[in-house]
């Protein structure tokens, strides 16, 4: 948390905007989807500060019917994103920044 307030204090003394994004992996998205949202409390958290702009895309990417389209490896972790993958994400920050 500490690292992220300390971004948003450098973001305000270069006068830009500060997003943060967290990037859920296959195992992550499969947990929030099946039982519930381990960080959502330190996401809510930091959404307490208005001038920080958490995007968390999980809660884009969670209701896929295929989560594992989304990866490119077929393994617990589904390493880097697919092509399908990247494009939702592409799609979703674009959303959020257009708020």
């Amino acid at each position: 948390k500490e690292i992220i307030l300390d971004m948003d204090d450098f973001s305000k003394k270069l006068n830009f905007k500060l997003y943060i994004i967290f990037l859920p992996q296959k195992d992550d998205l499969l947990f929030i989807k099946n039982n519930f949202h381990p960080y959502k409390e330190f996401i809510d958290e930091l959404n307490k500060n208005n001038e920080i702009k958490i995007v968390d895309l999980a809660s884009y990417l969670q209701d896929e019917d295929d989560i594992d389209e989304l990866f490119s490896d077929n393994n617990e972790y589904g390493g880097h994103y697919s092509k399908k993958g990247n494009k939702k994400i592409a799609l979703s920050i674009n959303q959020e920044i257009n708020k």
